[in-house]
């Protein structure tokens, strides 16, 4: 007999044992009482059954219980139906009975505490039609014996009690089994949930614990590449770099896979430019394709946007997987990426990213569970390649949540090719070429890679020159030979091997050539390589459009192609101090705000003095009598809330006091009118802002507007950024509007770093042409306004670089313990990143001061992460401006 529900837990063991010996022994019981009964009612012979009943049921008993005869139960089954009607039949039908058979109906109701539902019911059709056959037996059956009228009545009611009083106790049992089962299964779900619970805390820990040294080592790492390295030396940095994000990667495949389980995946909608993070991507995958002698290529077609709104850093680690797996599983050959335009099922417009391998393949009985989680093809793979199969199960997930889907073909023994499209929401499309200094330049490419022929030749018809695409050195030799110009060589070096030196060498030495710039095409970024060779630069792989472009614009154009952008003359009124002289005391903890602060009243023509913190400022108001006092408000010791409170309290001279905060909400506003102060600049400090405040503390001071207040009952001041701004020959504009050249500007109307105004300021955040964590190029260019001093910016971002991974840390420090020092760090960190234009920085800081604000300091690993995320990517921002050297 089978049966499609499982078999009832609890059946095995104790308790399904205890209940089955209970059964045949509470059976053997009742046979000998009746059998008693059946005598005093003078039917010997209709004893025997019962009597026999308890014997076999002994015998089962006996069975089971001793020798583990698991039958004796269907044995006992049988008997408990068939003795019943057996009697019945003899003493003359169901009704002469007494209806005695209606104890066959015991056995169906014991299938139910030891068999599954569908054996039980199969008793209890069996009882029916034994009770049928019995009702129906006067008509053709005699009876042997007859039982008195009486003892007939008394039987009825003994059988009916009998039965009724047995069904109860099988119920009973049933029930009190069923309450053990769910108690159990209660339980089990409690100890799941505390396991799962466990494991999540587990793996926030593991992930604080490894993240935390992971900081410091590419934190440490960034600083020393920031440092003169001879080009070996670089490479050894940008090994140890690219190792410990790999280690990053795997430590954040493990969290991923957490969230998956949880649910808990987190989706970033950003504008996100396309090429930046496909280049960045290759950047990555480069080392481990160089160390494989593999070719890491790839193709934009010319339809790809420019940019998309989607969570870049969700679509960079599902392709950062996928090449990744590629590499791994590719002895020779290629692997490409190539991205293009096409739809999704429901017809939406998505970009298309195909990642090509020329592996080992898929076996095709392997591809309906590839995206399973800790999947392997075949045991063999993790042992030869490692891997934790969590993969292609978070990338899978990842695609479906951005809104696309990830396919794959295969090939076993040829490779793969693994399809991810994302929907191209707001997609920003390319437009007219704008002429460029390489236009009709004649560039020569020597490799006999058709992916990267193509690729160059695309870049370079791109930009108007025109490509000629040769593989070997004799064809470059008869080329140069006869084509009339050429303005430079690029030979690939991985290809040719000795062939690359030879042919430079001759193209060196070329009537035509001697004099054209070669370029070596590597997967090797060292330049030893070409030293000494007739190679004037080194371009590696993977190559890229951006690093193309620059190398020939150097090379080609005469210049580097990312210039200084030279910007109008700052709005500072450098004679201010002169005109308006204070002495003024300067109360700010952070160091890139401290050198920012100082530097602009420098310009102003003020010598200022600083203080540290709050108990700094005490000290330096007890000694001298400032005029004006700049107080941040958030301070390590003693805020400046709490400072300007104490100064307004004790009497006697009494400065003008400004108070200098990221916070500009109205609350922030009035909880420094309400502690006595009289102005408000908020971060990032805009001259403007800085120079109307002052003017308005000159003016207080000197008779022509409200004196400083002695309590905490402070005139109600109007926020900077509403004061009069004064235009550059120090008189206030007519309506506060913000002015270009002279100009007033009308509301979005784009000023000269391109970027719309809101409410007097650039609009840096959200800049659809700044991809996440790159420093917002407005921001850098006001701090050179504000400071007049290119190189002063550039020591601002190196000690920002230097305070970034301290800041870091000490608000992973705080974390889980102290709300007051996590508020403090955050704001420091969002304040100081705001100041040098890292934006995304800066907002993750926001919200962590804000969690703190709450009292908050578990439960903040998302936030922990994404501050890894962004001070990475601000890391990684820092250092390309460093070696492109522009604002």
């Amino acid at each position: 007999m089978t049966d499609s529900r499982a078999a009832v837990p609890g059946n095995e063991g104790t308790f399904g044992d205890s209940v089955r010996s209970d059964l045949l022994a509470a059976m053997a019981a009742a046979g000998v009482l009746w059998g008693g009964l059946y005598l005093l009612a003078g039917t010997p012979y209709a004893a025997a059954w019962p009597w026999g009943y308890s014997l076999l049921s002994l015998a089962n008993w006996w069975l089971y219980r001793y020798r583990g005869v698991k039958r004796a139960l269907d044995a006992q089954l049988v008997i408990s139906l068939v003795i019943p009607v057996g009697l019945t039949l003899h003493l003359g039908g169901f009704e002469a009975s007494g209806g005695v058979a209606l104890w066959a109906l015991l056995p169906s109701m014991a299938a139910l505490l030891v068999y599954p539902l569908r054996t039980a019911a199969f008793w209890f059709v069996a009882y029916i039609v034994l009770v049928v056959v019995s009702v129906s037996s006067p008509g053709f059956l005699p009876a042997r014996e007859a039982l008195p009228d009486g003892w007939v009545t008394g039987f009825w009611l003994g059988n009916v009690a009998g039965v009724t009083a047995a069904a109860w106790l099988v119920i009973a049992r049933y029930t009190v089994q069923n309450a053990r089962l769910v108690a159990t299964e209660r339980e089990a779900r409690l100890l799941a949930e505390d396991a799962t619970r466990a494991k999540s805390e587990f793996l926030a820990n593991m992930s604080h614990e490894l993240r935390t040294p992971m900081n410091a080592v590419i934190g440490m790492n960034g600083l020393l590449a920031t440092t003169d390295l001879d080009p070996e030396q670089r490479e050894y940095v940008q090994a140890v770099h690219n190792s410990a994000e790999v280690l990053l990667a795997t430590i954040n495949d493990v969290l991923d896979f957490s969230k998956m389980e949880a649910g808990r995946f987190e989706i970033d909608p950003r504008t996100t430019d396309l090429r930046e993070l496909i280049e960045s991507t290759l950047d990555v995958i480069a080392p481990l394709a160089s160390q494989k002698h593999i070719d890491l290529v790839y193709h934009i077609e010319e339809d790809v946007p420019l940019s998309i709104t989607t969570d870049g850093h969700r679509v960079r680690q599902i392709l950062v997987n996928l090449l990744t797996n590629a590499v791994k599983f590719t002895e020779r050959g290629e692997v490409s990426l190539g991205i293009s335009t096409g739809a999704l099922e429901d017809g939406q417009a998505a970009v298309v990213f195909e990642v090509k391998d020329t592996g080992i393949g898929i076996p095709e009985k392997a591809l309906p569970t590839l995206f399973d989680s800790f999947r392997q093809v075949d045991p063999s793979t993790s042992r030869r390649y490692g891997g934790t199969g969590l993969g292609l199960a978070i990338s899978k997930n990842l695609a479906e949540l951005l809104g696309g889907d990830i396919s794959v073909r295969s090939t076993l023994g040829e490779g793969s090719c693994f399809t991810v499209r994302i929907p191209a929401r707001d997609a920003v499309l390319p437009g007219p070429e704008l002429h460029s200094p390489l236009e009709e330049r004649v560039m020569m490419v020597v490799l006999d890679n058709p992916t990267d022929q193509r690729l160059l030749e695309g870049f370079g018809r791109g930009w108007g020159m025109e490509v000629l695409c040769v593989e070997s050195m004799r064809e470059a030799l008869e080329t140069a030979e006869k084509q009339r110009r050429i303005d430079v060589v690029l030979i690939d070096h991985q290809h040719m091997r000795g062939d690359a030196m030879g042919l430079a060498q001759r193209l060196a030495a070329g009537r035509r050539t001697h004099d054209v710039p070669l370029i070596l095409i590597s997967t090797l970024a060292n330049r030893a390589l070409i030293e000494p060779t007739p190679f004037c630069d080194l371009l590696t792989r993977p190559i890229k459009q951006s690093s193309v472009h620059d190398l020939l614009m150097t090379r080609l154009a005469g210049r580097p192609a990312r210039q200084i952008a030279h910007q109008r003359t700052p709005t500072l009124d450098t004679t201010m101090g002169e005109r308006q002289p204070m002495s003024i005391l300067v109360a700010e903890d952070n160091a890139t705000n401290q050198r920012l602060m100082m530097r602009l009243l420098e310009r102003l023509g003020y010598d200022a003095t600083l203080a540290a913190d709050g108990v700094e400022v005490m000290d330096a108001v007890s000694t001298t009598d400032y005029d004006v006092i700049l107080m941040d408000v958030q301070m390590p010791r003693m805020h400046g809330l709490e400072a300007a409170r104490r100064i307004r309290a004790r009497g006697g001279h009494q400065p003008w006091i400004i108070a200098v905060t990221a916070n500009a909400t109205p609350d922030d506003h009035q909880a420094a009118i309400d502690a006595g102060m009289q102005g408000y600049v908020t971060k990032p400090i805009r001259v403007e802002e800085l120079m109307a405040a002052l003017s308005t503390a000159y003016e207080s001071l000197h008779g022509t507007g409200e004196e400083p207040a002695a309590t905490g009952e402070a005139p109600t001041a109007a926020p900077a950024q509403q004061e009069a701004r004064p235009t550059q020959d120090g008189q206030p504009a007519d309506d506060g509007q913000p002015t270009q050249d002279g100009q007033p500007i009308e509301d979005g109307q784009p000023i000269e770093d391109g970027q719309p105004i809101q409410d007097g300021q650039p609009a840096q955040d959200g800049s659809p042409d700044r991809p996440y964590g790159q420093l917002d190029r407005g921001a850098l260019r006001q701090l050179v306004e504000l400071t007049g001093d290119e190189a002063f910016v550039d020591t601002v971002l190196s000690e920002f670089a230097t305070e970034m991974p301290r800041l870091v840390e000490e608000i992973r420090a705080a974390v889980g313990h102290d709300a007051e020092a996590l508020r403090r760090h955050a704001h420091s960190l969002k304040s100081s990143a705001r100041s040098v234009g890292a934006l995304d920085l800066s907002d993750v800081a926001a919200r962590l001061e804000d969690r703190a604000k709450g009292g908050q300091v578990t439960g903040l690993e998302d936030l922990l992460e994404e501050l890894d995320r962004a001070t990475g990517a601000t890391r990684e921002a820092l250092k390309r401006r460093d070696r492109e050297g522009a604002v």
